[in-house]
Parts: structure tokens; C-alpha cells; sequence
């Protein structure tokens, strides 16, 4: 039934107006009016004739008195409304009356629940510059179930010029930032993913970069394929940056980390520079990746640890690599349990004993090392150059490290 005091009101405001009623008789013949079929609709109708001939003050009453009646039923109200907003948004910044009737009605529409109102609503966002009135929009874009892929392009959009702009030095409003990503990672689209993972590695101020950080965790999305597309992308000097930001995180699990150290020892691979300082660089970030994978070691990135090794010892040689690089790089093969890797330090020892042969000794914490690693192994193909070194010129030490790899590899 329609309330008294509401039609009470709004039978005021427009008998103020000089209206005489809420419609006019059918003249004869006429047959495009039809009479409302149920006092709902003629209540609607009552609202909507009024909402158009009040003023501000006016409108907003009709948007209050109507905030008691089931949203479904005077939704094409709030659309209404919206929509004249969105008319008037050139005044939305000074126009504290029209900034009211935009917050009830974007309270009521995300009440309503129903997405087809995202666009304009996000229309009205655009328009808006008051803080309070972009949360309350975000919100209700983050209430709806889903929304067109247009208007996640369009957040998505907005939330890269608030990067690129903080990137730059210029201030922006985190609090929409924040809110945006909160937005962006309720709604869940793939589309999201690449700019969630740019506000993490832009490392912006406040819990922003965390709460991205969450929604992409909730996402059904790769984590792995994220970041490793971000750290393909990135310039030389932040790829560093990239790797620490998912590294230092609690929210990636300790596959997803060692997933990610095997793309970045990939990439990072076979990259050649006469820059001396990019070149540290590059040894630094395969040299952590290496410790994640000899920690966690899966036989698929067998290859790229050889490549590894390769690269490390050919600068070790060269004199501008790292013993340190190398040490590790054989222990990490030595973690695989791969033939492969196996193979590639027997290869690596009977070089080592050609030299030995030739009175060119090697180092000796090197040689050690890949003795070690291949007891570790314990594949039966070192036998032949395990057995060399316990005849050749090697030190006593040596030969004793020796003699028991193969005792290991004949088990």
C-alpha cells in the first residue's frame, strides 16, 4: 500500500509547483498515457513526475522519503538521479546539494545490487574530485558481482595514470588509490592483474601495495606468470626491485617463490653487457635465484642451473666472476639429483684433471667442490674421473674427498 505521509508529501510539493495532480484524464482518443496497474507503480510515478519539477532541496526529500520503500521498486528513481548528476557533473565540485543527491543515490543503487548501472556509475566517479563520494562509488563497484569488462578497463586505466603519476614525484589521493585496488581485486578480472602487480613493485605508500598484493592472491590468477611477465618487462635497474618485492613477501607460497627464481635465473641468462655494473647486477640476481632453487630444488630447471654453472665459471676464468658464484652454482647442481647435472660435473672434473696432467693446477676449494657434489649424486658415470684424481698430482685431501665419492657412486 502507498503510505500516506509519503504521498502526503509529495502531493505537497507538487500542488506548490501549481500541479493539480499526479496525471491528467486520457483525452478522448488518447491512448498513450495508461494508468499505473498497482499503487506501487503509481507511487513510483509520483516520485519520478515530482523529482522533475523540484528543485535541489526538493529532490533530495524525494530521495530520502523514498529510501523507506524497497530499492527494486523505486530503483528507476535512483537511475534517475544518477543521470541528472551526471548532467550537472561541470558544477559536482561546488554544488554541495547535487554532492547529496549523489551520495543517497549511490547508496541506494549499490543496495540495489544490479550491475548494469557500473558504467554510469562510474561515470560519475570520473566527474567527481570529492574524496568521500569516489570511496562510496568504488564501494558499490566493488558490492556487484561482476562487471562489464569496459568499466575494469577503465579502473584499471585510471589506477596506471595514479602509478605513474605518484612514480613521477606528483602526489595523488591514496586514499582512492588504495580504494581502487580494493575495487579492482574484488571484482576479480584478469585484466586487473598487471596493474595490481605495478602498484606492489611501485612500492606505494601506506598498506597499498600489500592489499594488491592480497587481492591477486585471491584472484584466480598465476602469481608466478605476473610477476615473471613484470620482471621480463622491466628495465635492467629494476629488476632487483621486482624480485625482492615477491621474495621478501609472506603471501606467495615457497613453490610460487622458487617457481619465480627459476624464470628469473632463465632470463636473466645468456644476457651479455660491457657494462660492468649491469653485469654485477645480473651475477647478484642469478646468484640469489640459485640459493632458492638449491634450497628448493626441482628437476625441471636442471638446464638453466648448467647454464648457470657455464656462465659462472667461464667470468671466474676470465678473472671478473665470483668464486663465491661458482661454490654455489656446483652446490645447487649437486641438489638436483639429476643425471644431467651429474654429467655436467664429471665433464667439469676430467677438465679439471686434463689440467692437473699438464701441471696447471685448479683451485682447490673448486675442485673439492665438485668432488662433493658428485658423491651427492651419486651417479656411477663419475667413476672414471673420480678414480683419476686419486692417481693423479692431486693433494692428499683431495684424493681422500675423492676416494669416498666413490665409494658413493659404486653403491
Amino acid at each position: 500500500m502507498i503510505r500516506k505521509k509519503s504521498l502526503a508529501f509529495l502531493l505537497a510539493v507538487l500542488l506548490c509547483l501549481g500541479i493539480q495532480g499526479f496525471s491528467q484524464e486520457e483525452a478522448p482518443g488518447d491512448t498513450t498515457q495508461q494508468t499505473p496497474s498497482s499503487p506501487e507503480e503509481l507511487q513510483l510515478n509520483a516520485y519520478l513526475e515530482g523529482f522533475d519539477q523540484v528543485n535541489s532541496d526538493g529532490k533530495i526529500q524525494i530521495l530520502q522519503t523514498a529510501q523507506d520503500d524497497p530499492v527494486e521498486q523505486v530503483f528507476p528513481l535512483y537511475t534517475k538521479a544518477l543521470e541528472f548528476v551526471i548532467s550537472n557533473g561541470e558544477t559536482l565540485g561546488q554544488d554541495t546539494q547535487l554532492q547529496r543527491i549523489a551520495s543517497i543515490v549511490v547508496s541506494r543503487l549499490e543496495e540495489a545490487g544490479n550491475a548494469q548501472v557500473a558504467p554510469r556509475l562510474w561515470t560519475l566517479y570520473t566527474l567527481s574530485s570529492n574524496t568521500s563520494l569516489g570511496l562510496s562509488i568504488l564501494d558499490a563497484l566493488s558490492s556487484f558481482e561482476s562487471v562489464s569488462q569496459e568499466v575494469v578497463l577503465r579502473m584499471v586505466s585510471r589506477l596506471q595514470t595514479m602509478v605513474n603519476t605518484r612514480i613521477g614525484g606528483t602526489e595523488i589521493d591514496l586514499q582512492l588509490a588504495s580504494a581502487l585496488v580494493q575495487t579492482l581485486s574484488a571484482l576479480g578480472s584478469d585484466a586487473a592483474g598487471d596493474i595490481l602487480v605495478q602498484v606492489i613493485t611501485a612500492r606505494l605508500e601506506g598498506d597499498i601495495s600489500t592489499r594488491a598484493f592480497q587481492g591477486l592472491a585471491q584472484m584466480e590468477t598465476d602469481l608466478v606468470e605476473l610477476f615473471s611477465r613484470a620482471f621480463a618487462r622491466a628495465a635492467d635497474e629494476s629488476k632487483q626491485d621486482i624480485y625482492d618485492v615477491f621474495m621478501d613477501s609472506e603471501i606467495p607460497t615457497q613453490d610460487q617463490k622458487t617457481r619465480f627464481a627459476g624464470f628469473v635465473l632463465s632470463n636473466v641468462l645468456g644476457v651479455q653487457t660491457s657494462n660492468q655494473g649491469l653485469r654485477a647486477t645480473r651475477e647478484f640476481l642469478r646468484q640469489q635465484a640459485v640459493r632458492v632453487l638449491a634450497a628448493n630444488p626441482i628437476p625441471e630447471i636442471t638446464p638453466e642451473l648448467i647454464n648457470h654453472f657455464n656462465t659462472s665459471i667461464v667470468a671466474f676464468d676470465r678473472g671478473y666472476g665470483n668464486k663465491s658464484v661458482v661454490l654455489e652454482a656446483i652446490a645447487a647442481l649437486g641438489k638436483t639429483g639429476q643425471p644431467a647435472a651429474a654429467n655436467r660435473l664429471t665433464a667439469f672434473l676430467e677438465l679439471i684433471n686434463t689440467y692437473t696432467e699438464q701441471d696447471r693446477p685448479y683451485d682447490r676449494q673448486i675442485v673439492l667442490a665438485v668432488i662433493e657434489n658428485l658423491k651427492n649424486l651419486g651417479r656411477v658415470e663419475a667413476y672414471n674421473a673420480l678414480f683419476m684424481v686419486t692417481i693423479l698430482n692431486y693433494p692428499s685431501t683431495v684424493k681422500a674427498a675423492a676416494r669416498e665419492a666413490i665409494r658413493a657412486v659404486t653403491r
